[in-house]
């Protein structure tokens, strides 16, 4: 056997631990979002104490330890980056876990050992932990204190130094503490005790280990009735409440969404939602060919594992572990398959490297090739399309301008957004009495100032500011432009918009300085746009530079005819380096089309365009184009 050297398991832990920090402060900013901001709603409420809004959460599930994590952080108002030390610490222990299990209990190589931590940490599945601290507490907190329970029962030699029965009662706490952060880790415990009962019974000819099947029989039972007893004393939502407050209804589109879910564990694949999965899926030649390449490696290793080199699988450690992995997988496919997320395969795929570990000859071919699979995921940037993730970046984005400069007044909206305005980043969660169409708590939480930045979903009039949607980055993260009051309400209001307002660039004599493709028709000073005909004016980027474009235009042929508002920018040598284009339609009754114009860095000069987009039937007179300034 070989041995473990201290030095080089305190060295190689810091590692570990390392690595999680560095991808943890990579994601990290210092703006709730989201569902992070509900704990805050109640925090905010009038005479709120810790247990006002402990029980507040626990309306929603007695999470008790997760729900009371969070009470403690929100009554203090603590730091984000609390949160991200929290998630970073649990998945770095996690991962040294694995890596401790697999030197002290199958006597693997620092290398080996040390991919088997690295897997967990750049897994494609927790990549959300790291951007969205609710799911990343759930996630990674229940996650280590479940693996925990397993490698005490199922990796004793990892543990010598325990007794039994000191070891049996520190994974039945890991238990009931993975239930009280998430309900969903009831199935693992389920499984886990009938693996410990099946061991009680298998024993050779052997006499029942009556306490051995006592001990499964409690892991199977009394988390799940605590859970039970917690929702009634809690007054909390019923155990068969899913996702969002749905209610789970069991159909055949569990097999198929379980399917689903084994293809992506086992085989490196990643069908479903992308919002809730991820980019790289089967859609681009690149993408195809990626994916069914891991596919096809992971083929050839399963085929090895079960040929050449199936004398040294232990078979019967694989098949208790399979079953662990199918009770989290069974029920991940319980909701719906518009609410499947890749974040609930953490914990099967922590099983997985554990399933890895039993595999013999194969163990080492299987471990890096869940590493490279995480590394595909992560350099085709897969992540950043993750619903949760745009969020966290959204909110990021929001509060940049308001860093950079003092805004007009001390309430803002945000216009063009995705999400109705960026309406769950910034108003939270919708139940329990918050107003998911304020940022009153964003505002208050994350500025030290008065100011509060409200989605655009709001109807409100009586806003100083804005913070227009400009559309991704060079990093794909999202950009916005502050607004002053005037453009505002341009914006809110374009058909209000006084005929002499701004620079008119488009319309009557103005339209001798463009250049036409195509056979463009001019009637009384506006021009006739239909399919090939594109019209392009040059002008310096700083006369385009944050300004309105306004387009005015109606329908002659059809009605709902998509238009572009469009600008390219090039560099001073003029070289293309961006575009912003946004589509609007353009119906019967003539309207003004505004957008907000931001030159990208090293921009020297804009292209402005006057076309359809692509595709487009029907004809739009465009009869002006104007700049307005703030």
């Amino acid at each position: 056997m070989i041995r473990v050297g201290r030095g080089a398991n305190a060295a190689d832990y810091l590692l570990l631990v390392a690595v999680t920090l560095i991808m943890g402060m990579m994601a990290f900013h210092p703006y709730y979002f989201g569902d992070e901001i509900l704990p805050f709603y109640f925090s905010y409420k009038p005479g709120a104490t810790i247990w006002s809004i402990y029980s507040g959460l626990n309306e929603y599930k007695p999470r008790l330890i997760f729900n009371g994590i969070w009470a403690i952080a929100a009554y203090c108002e603590a730091p984000r980056y609390i949160f991200m030390l929290l998630i970073v610490g649990s998945i770095g222990s996690l991962a040294a876990l694995g890596y401790h299990v697999a030197r002290a209990q199958f006597a693997t190589s620092r290398l080996v050992a040390l991919t088997a931590g690295a897997i967990i940490i750049t897994s494609r599945f927790s990549m959300v932990s790291y951007y969205d601290y609710v799911a990343g507490t759930i996630e990674s907190l229940s996650a280590l204190c479940f693996f925990l329970a397993v490698a005490l029962v199922m990796a004793p030699k990892a543990f010598g130094q325990i007794s039994q029965t000191w070891r049996v009662a520190l994974a039945a706490f890991g238990c009931v503490l993975a239930v009280f952060i998430h309900e969903r880790y009831m199935a693992g415990t389920i499984a886990l005790g009938i693996v410990m009962m099946a061991r009680s019974l298998m024993r050779g000819g052997r006499a029942l280990d009556h306490k051995a099947f006592g001990v499964g029989l409690a892991l199977s039972v009394v988390p799940v009735l605590l859970f039970v007893v917690a929702i009634r004393l809690q007054g909390s939502l019923p155990l068969t409440t899913g996702t969002n407050g749905t209610q789970i209804a069991i159909s055949f589109g569990i097999i198929e969404r379980a399917l689903t879910y084994l293809g992506n564990v086992f085989l490196g694949i990643n069908l479903g939602h992308q919002w809730l999965v991820g980019s790289l899926q089967f859609s681009g030649g690149l993408h195809i060919a990626l994916i069914i390449g891991l596919a096809c490696l992971f083929g050839l290793v399963y085929a090895f594992a079960l040929t050449l080199g199936r004398k040294g699988v232990a078979w019967g450690r694989v098949m208790e572990i399979t079953l662990l992995m199918a009770a989290f997988i069974g029920v991940a496919s319980l909701p719906d398959a518009s609410r499947q997320e890749g974040r609930w395969m953490t914990p099967a795929l922590v099983l997985l490297v554990f399933l890895g570990m039993h595999l013999g000859r194969a163990r080492a071919a299987y471990l890096l090739l869940l590493f490279v699979t995480n590394l595909t995921y992560l350099v085709a940037g897969s992540q950043f399309k993750i619903y949760n993730v745009e969020a966290s970046r959204m909110a990021s984005a929001v509060a940049a301008p308001l860093n950079r400069l003092r805004p007009e007044g001390s309430r803002g909206i945000v216009l063009n957004a995705p999400d109705n305005g960026g309406q769950w980043v910034l108003g939270g969660y919708g139940g329990f009495g918050n107003d998911g169409t304020s940022g009153s708590v964003f505002g208050r939480l994350n500025f030290a100032s008065q100011i509060q930045v409200d989605p655009g979903v709001t109807t409100s009039r009586d806003h100083d500011f804005g913070l227009y949607y400009l559309g991704p980055g060079s990093n794909n993260e999202s950009v916005f432009a502050y607004i002053g009051h005037r453009q505002l309400v341009v914006l809110q209001h374009p058909d209000e918009i006084a005929p002499d307002s701004g620079q008119t660039i488009a319309g009557q004599e103005a339209w001798s300085a463009w250049h036409w493709d195509g056979n463009m028709a001019m009637t009384a000073g506006a021009a006739e746009l239909r399919s090939g005909v594109i019209g392009t004016l040059k002008a310096p980027a700083s006369d385009l530079d944050h300004k309105l474009i306004v387009y005015r235009a109606k329908a002659l042929v059809g009605n709902a005819v998509p238009m572009r508002i469009q600008i390219n920018w090039a560099d001073g040598r003029g070289n293309f380096i961006g575009a912003f284009i946004k589509v609007v339609d353009v119906g019967k009754v003539a309207q003004n089309f505004v957008a907000v114009v931001v030159a990208p860095a090293g921009a020297r000069e804009g292209t402005v365009y006057a076309n359809l987009h692509d595709g487009a039937t029907g004809t739009v007179e465009l009869s002006s184009i104007k700049l307005i300034g703030d």
